[in-house]
Formats: C-alpha cells, sequence, structure tokens
C-alpha cells in the first residue's frame, strides 16, 4: 500500500498584480471617456452659443419695428428653420423681450421728436419775438423821427 497521507501547504496564485494593471486599465479608460464627453459637451455649447449669437443678429437687424416683428410672428417667418433646442437662456430672453424694446426704442424716438418739435417751436418763437421788438424799435424811431415833420405839416 501507500505510503502514510501528510498535508502540505498549498497556496494560490498572487494575482493582486494583474488586478492593480486591470485597475489601472479601468481608470484610463474612464478618464479618456470622461475626457471625450467633456469635449463632446463643450462643441455642443460652442455650437448652441453660435446658433444663439445669429438667431439674436437675426432678429436685432430683420425686425427693427414692432410692426415688422410682430408680422413675422404672426406668419411665422420668426422661427422658420430656427432649431430651438439650440436657443441658450440669454437667447430666449431677447427674443421675448424684444417687441417690448422695440416699443420703449420707439416711445423714446418719439418723445425725441417731440422734444425736438419742442426746442424748434422755442427758437421759433424766440426768433419772431426778437424780430417784434426790433420792428417796435425801428418803428417807435422812424416815429419820433416824424413827429416834427407831422407837426409842421399841420
Amino acid at each position: 500500500m501507500a505510503g502514510p497521507l501528510t498535508w502540505r501547504d498549498v497556496s494560490a496564485p498572487d494575482f493582486s498584480a494583474s488586478m492593480q494593471g486591470i485597475g489601472q486599465f479601468s481608470q484610463m479608460l474612464g478618464n479618456a471617456l470622461g475626457g471625450a464627453d467633456k469635449a463632446l459637451t463643450e462643441w455642443d455649447d460652442n455650437k448652441t452659443d453660435e446658433v444663439s449669437k445669429k438667431f439674436m443678429l437675426d432678429l436685432f437687424s430683420k425686425y427693427d419695428t414692432p410692426e415688422k416683428f410682430a408680422a413675422a410672428q404672426a406668419d411665422g417667418s420668426l422661427m422658420e428653420g430656427m432649431d430651438t433646442s439650440r436657443l441658450n437662456a440669454p437667447a430666449m430672453e431677447f427674443l421675448f423681450g424684444r417687441p417690448n424694446a422695440l416699443l420703449d426704442t420707439q416711445g423714446k424716438q418719439l418723445d425725441n421728436r417731440g422734444q425736438s418739435l419742442t426746442n424748434d417751436s422755442i427758437a421759433l418763437d424766440t426768433a419772431i419775438r426778437t424780430e417784434e421788438s426790433g420792428w417796435k424799435r425801428d418803428d417807435r424811431g422812424a416815429i419820433e423821427a416824424a413827429k416834427p415833420y407831422a407837426l409842421s405839416a399841420s
């Protein structure tokens, strides 16, 4: 028969080094995917800003009166061809505030025209009064000069 049974310590292989390599790979892959995500997010944000700026410039240049803005809003040409998901918050605020801004500008222009007319009226009134006072002075001088002749003729 066989010899006596003995117990020997058998240890399992050490996989810690390979596990560290897998952990490092996982971390590097996560960093790479995070960098790609950041780059795509920045590109998307830049595209949104670009579209929003173009939209605001178009609104500012094409629709410079409340009437033009209202007409474009009514016929749908205001947002024609626009991907509204690409508009950022400032562009939306500009869009919603544009009618009020146009009305304010129009009101200020009317105020300025009214003030200009008032100033012109005051200047004209002053010029007329200056001329009238000059005529009155000239008439008085002529009347005083004519008095001796008028008295001698009578």
